[in-house]
Parts: C-alpha cells; sequence; structure tokens
C-alpha cells in the first residue's frame, strides 16, 4: 500500500517542477504560463512574431485552448523550450512512476525508439536535403544518443531543438510556419552514417515486458525507470505497416484439378517391378 505522505511529495514533486500536465513537461521545460487558467505550456514564435503553444511536444501536438483567443496571450519566459537536467528529469520520471500516472514507450534493443520519444538534437550536418542528425534520448534514463537521417529542403531543425521521433518517423514544428511536420526517418549504428539499421513492426520488441526486462538490460540501453505517459492519454503509436510474411517472394504453386488425369512424364513417371530373382 503507498501511504499518503508518500503520494502526496509525488504530486508536489510534479506540481512544483509544473511536471502535472502533459508528459513532455516531466523532460522538457515548459517556457510560459497561461493567464487564464496558469497551465504550463510550451511557446514557439517565429521571425514574424506568430506565436503558437502546446500542452504536448509530441503527435498528435494538442495546442492550448485557452490560447486559441487572440485577446488572451501566455507569458514566455524563453523563446524555445529546453530539455531539463538530467537529474530532475530523472526525479520527476520517479515521481511519476510511483503515481502509475504514466506508461512506458517501447525501444528497439538496437537503440532507436519504437513509439515516439522525445529526442534533443545534439548536431545537424547537412548535404543538399539531407540532414545527417545525431540525437539524444532524453526519456531515458541513461540518455544514449542515436543517429539518424531526414530530407527537408528547408532548415527544420538546429541544435538544441527537441523533436519526437519513431521507428519510422521524426515530427518537428516547422520553424516558420509553427506547425507540425512530419519526415522519413533513416536509423544509423553509430556517427559514421554508413551502417543503416533495419526497422519495421517485425523487428519492433517490447522491451517493458517482465519476463524479457532483464536480458534487454544486458543487450542495449535501458529503458527509463521512468514512465513517460499518463494512462488517460495513450502515447500515440505511429502507423506500421504489416509484417512480411515468410517467403513471400516465392511463386505459389496453381492446384490441379481433381477432375483431370495426371499424365506420367516419361520414364521417369514408370515404376520397374522388382525381378522375381531380386
Amino acid at each position: 500500500m503507498r501511504s499518503t505522505m508518500q503520494t502526496r511529495d509525488a504530486e508536489r514533486i510534479l506540481r512544483e517542477q509544473r511536471a502535472s500536465k502533459g508528459y513532455s513537461s516531466c523532460f522538457v521545460n515548459p517556457n510560459a504560463v497561461c493567464p487564464v487558467c496558469a497551465a504550463s505550456v510550451f511557446y514557439y514564435q517565429n521571425d514574424r512574431g506568430s506565436r503558437v503553444f502546446f500542452d504536448d511536444l509530441s503527435p498528435p501536438w494538442p495546442k492550448h485552448p485557452c490560447t486559441d483567443n487572440p485577446a488572451r496571450s501566455a507569458s514566455a519566459k524563453s523563446a524555445r523550450p529546453q530539455p531539463r537536467a538530467r537529474g530532475i528529469r530523472l526525479e520527476l520520471a520517479e515521481a511519476a512512476s510511483f503515481l502509475g500516472i504514466y506508461d512506458g514507450g517501447r525501444y528497439h534493443s538496437s537503440g532507436y525508439p519504437i513509439d515516439w520519444q522525445m529526442i534533443e538534437i545534439l548536431s545537424v550536418e547537412r548535404k543538399g536535403f539531407q540532414f545527417f542528425l545525431t540525437g539524444q534520448l532524453i526519456e531515458m534514463a541513461d540518455g544514449p544518443v542515436v543517429y539518424f537521417s531526414i530530407t527537408c529542403p528547408e532548415e527544420i531543425v538546429a541544435a538544441g531543438d527537441v523533436v519526437s521521433g519513431c521507428f519510422s518517423a521524426i515530427s518537428a514544428l516547422h520553424p516558420t510556419k509553427l506547425a507540425p511536420r512530419s519526415y522519413k526517418v533513416t536509423w544509423f549504428e553509430n556517427e559514421r552514417f554508413v551502417k543503416v539499421i533495419a526497422t519495421g513492426e517485425y523487428a519492433l520488441r517490447p522491451l517493458r515486458e517482465a519476463s524479457s526486462l532483464a536480458s534487454v538490460r544486458s543487450e542495449g540501453p535501458t529503458p527509463a525507470a521512468i514512465l513517460i505517459r499518463r494512462s488517460k492519454a495513450p502515447r500515440a503509436r505511429p502507423k506500421t505497416a504489416a509484417a512480411p510474411r515468410a517467403r513471400d517472394n516465392v511463386a505459389k504453386a496453381k492446384p490441379r484439378s481433381k477432375s483431370k488425369a495426371t499424365k506420367p512424364c516419361g520414364r521417369r513417371s514408370r515404376t520397374r517391378s522388382p525381378s522375381p530373382g531380386r
């Protein structure tokens, strides 16, 4: 039985750190406060002065309803949301996990996220329309580094930005249009961006199963002790293709009609009677 005091302490930690609404606030600092409901929100502004406020930073990118009214605006503390310090993330995650209001995400044993996960961009290298990105999975306790690429004709991300990623796509806020955009992603094994990690529904493995958790910890990155989604608002799952069936590329043999007799194929179809002397 959870003691009342422990429950109150966990709730107090989330409340004091403005992490009581939306899973993203456990890992990224909300940089504005709504003047109507006093909720912590995520604020973005472009060079033209346009502004937008979100309750969460991953698909479906829910906008804060109070700020839909242009006569009322939230006061911003910084230009863009910034990731929290690792120690604070762990503390908030532990409190949220204790309260049981978050469920876990899935990671592949190779390291890339399966469900939408928060990724802090560490470095960006552009070659033509292709961006080679290094990022850190800030939802995991050990903060592993991942390497991936997207194709985009515009400067969509910069070092220090926070995006959401899954095994098939990267979702980021367009810096000028202030609208979420998704891009097909390619995951790589290391910073050389040479060897691609194969992804797909057939390769996915949930890492939060009790029976396999111990073995997974020894194989690859460990899931955070933190659980990162409210159970009432489950994590959005990316669309996945059906798993490829075995021998799908093998031509199927046509069934023979029962009404037609099978004709012998020369000598190979004839059987020779055994000789009496043998």
